[in-house]
């Protein structure tokens, strides 16, 4: 299962990025130059990201936590999974793990189908 990030994130930084870029270019256009054109650049460029990666990802007997930037994974291994106040756990026997994500990084629609799916596992 494929847990995005939430859109609002990638939205936000790409519109703040534009206004970053049409402030630099006005005052472009006014004579004077400004590191706002560079700013607004890298922020829609990092702002791409969040609407384009996964957040992380739910396998039979591993969770996979990708970086934003790079091919660096995290990987926790489970028998079962837990939502305890929002926040999942990986649970190995005897040894629970949290899992480090955030409810209000997710897409809300992803977020419920794996509380379904943590919920559907943590029954006998």
């Amino acid at each position: 299962m494929k847990i995005r990030y939430n859109p609002v994130l990638g939205v936000t930084m790409i519109v703040l990025g534009v206004v970053c870029e049409v402030l630099g270019l006005w005052l472009l256009a006014l004579g004077e130059t400004d590191p706002t054109l560079f700013v607004g650049v890298i922020v829609v460029l990092l702002g791409l990201p969040y609407l384009l990666r996964p957040y992380f990802l739910v396998h039979h007997t591993t969770v996979e936590v990708l970086t934003l930037l790079g091919p660096a994974r995290r990987r926790y291994e489970y028998e079962r999974l837990e939502l305890v106040d929002n926040k999942l756990f990986a649970i190995s026997g005897d040894h629970r793990v949290r899992v480090p994500v955030v409810k209000a990084m997710a897409r809300s629609s992803d977020w419920g189908r794996l509380a379904q799916l943590a919920g559907d596992q943590s029954r006998p």
